[in-house]
């Protein structure tokens, strides 16, 4: 039986940064759309704009990435992303103006989108194959436990000081990580190949097909999900504008501890089933949930509509990974894991169209249905997916 402590040195500082990498997401930036409105009365389509251009400044960088991951050293680019981040949450403090919050995002997004695709390089590079599986799951089982944990003490240090006090402990925490990279030890552990350029890492998309369905499947996905940080915050501002911080701050930590004390359950369905199955079961299930959202507005009936939403996020996140390592081949892992980054299309649409569509109708129904309908699309492309044979 496999355990943690047969993990390498490597394996578990790759973990721990992690953890601290989303921890610090989930202590500000679900918050962003809120506090915007409440200091600042920016508008729906205004703070879609800023949220909009995170999803933007992703997929720009999932282009440069690609390659990089196979030449550049990938210390070197943590460590400069980590620095980028550190920089951004010192600033945030200081900023009062539209520009500077896009500004904020912009380069908020960049260290984020570099870190998360190397992190998951190395974690493939450095996990033995029999291993991998696990290693994801306590991944993702440590982001939820970031998940769950940074908005609940995120409310704690807004009830007693301001969202700008956020940005100075997670500062701390990027200093942190900062300083263990800079000691690690990780070596160059190549897989890919050295002569991989701009013009074969995106002709990688052309010749995998179920790489791209999947691809075009989880932009979908992403749309959905991305509506927890963008479209449902918004949503609760303007129905409970004096409550919707508290409203959403718990559903999120409702949505936390039910992917911490489920993680096991989904590990299981995963060792069960194929991942194919569990991926097209999570995007049924992640858009009944988000459905749900607009047939009430009882706390408790939104607490289920955010396990239901929680489960299908858990299928699909823990499993997509790992799906993508057994259809791409050993060469350019890093390629493919970082292509995956124009899944952020969804991302970067999701707040502009959830915005238009607040702004356009005032029932909640009609807002989540048509949002669901768009995500259901997802469905359909990774069922395409799992059809071609690899």
């Amino acid at each position: 039986m496999l355990t943690l402590f047969q993990f390498s040195k490597i394996i578990y500082l790759l973990l721990i940064v992690t953890f601290f990498e989303r921890f610090s997401h989930f202590l500000i930036i679900p918050f962003l759309s809120i506090y915007l409105i409440q200091e600042f009365s920016y508008s729906s389509l205004e703070i879609g704009i800023i949220l909009s251009s995170s999803g933007c400044t992703a997929l720009i960088i999932s282009f440069i990435l690609a390659p990089m991951l196979s030449t550049v050293n990938k210390k070197k680019i943590i460590l400069c992303s980590i620095f980028t981040a550190f920089i951004s949450f010192v600033i945030f403090p200081y900023i009062h103006s539209y520009y500077g919050f896009l500004f904020f995002t912009i380069i908020n997004t960049i260290a984020s989108s570099l870190l998360s695709p190397t992190y998951k390089t190395l974690l493939t590079l450095y996990s033995e194959t029999s291993r991998k599986r696990l290693v994801f799951n306590i991944r993702y089982y440590l982001i939820n436990i970031a998940a769950a944990l940074g908005p609940f003490i995120s409310i704690q240090i807004q009830e007693v000081s301001s969202l700008k006090n956020v940005c100075i402990f997670i500062s701390f925490i990027y200093f942190i990580n900062f300083i263990f990279f800079l000691f690690s030890s990780i070596e160059e552990k190549r897989s890919e190949n050295p002569k991989l350029n701009y013009l074969t890492s995106f002709g990688i998309i052309k010749r995998n097909k179920a790489y791209v369905l999947l691809l075009l499947g989880s932009i979908f996905f992403v749309f959905g999900y991305s509506q927890i940080l963008s479209s449902i915050p918004q949503f609760f501002a303007i129905k409970s504008h004096s409550k919707a911080t508290s409203i959403y701050g718990y559903l999120l930590s409702i949505n936390g501890v039910i992917a911490l004390t489920c993680q096991y359950f989904i590990y299981l369905l995963n060792k069960r089933y194929s991942h194919k199955s569990c991926i097209i079961l999570g995007a049924i299930t992640l858009t009944l949930g988000l459905f749900t959202f607009g047939l009430t507005e009882n706390i408790v009936l939104l607490a289920f509509a955010i396990i239901v939403f929680t489960m299908g996020e858990m299928l699909v996140f823990t499993t997509i990974d790992i799906r993508i390592d057994e259809i791409t081949d050993k060469y350019n892992k890093g390629a493919y894991y970082s292509l995956l980054g124009l899944q952020n299309i969804g991302s970067l649409l999701a707040p502009v169209i959830g915005g238009l569509i607040i702004t356009q109708f005032k029932s909640g129904m009609l807002i989540f249905s048509i949002l669901s309908l768009i995500t259901s699309f997802s469905i359909v492309l990774f069922y395409k997916s799992n059809k071609i044979k690899i």
